[in-house]
């Protein structure tokens, strides 16, 4: 599915495919936590701001414990996007 959706990066903007990427996120029934690794990774590579929100949004909704890998995906990628590494 993630694959699926990453190939959309060419033909769909992508503050749009961020919003999409972002909502399935929050969804808690998605699967193993592979999935939302594999969005987590998809969103990083979607450029914009809106990918950000979409990660803040994310880091929210995700408690800090129990540790998930998902969360430190995604706090890497927002900590890379706003230190402009």
């Amino acid at each position: 599915m993630a694959r699926r959706v990453a190939e959309l990066m060419n033909d769909v903007p992508p503050a749009l495919l961020a919003d999409c990427v972002g909502q399935m996120l929050l969804r808690k029934n998605l699967g193993s936590e592979d999935i939302y690794v594999q969005l987590v990774e998809t969103l990083g590579k979607i450029p914009g701001d809106e990918a950000v929100v979409a990660l803040t949004t994310f880091l929210s909704a995700v408690p800090e414990t129990p540790i998930r890998q998902s969360r430190r995906t995604a706090q890497a990628i927002y900590e890379q996007r706003l230190g402009g590494n």
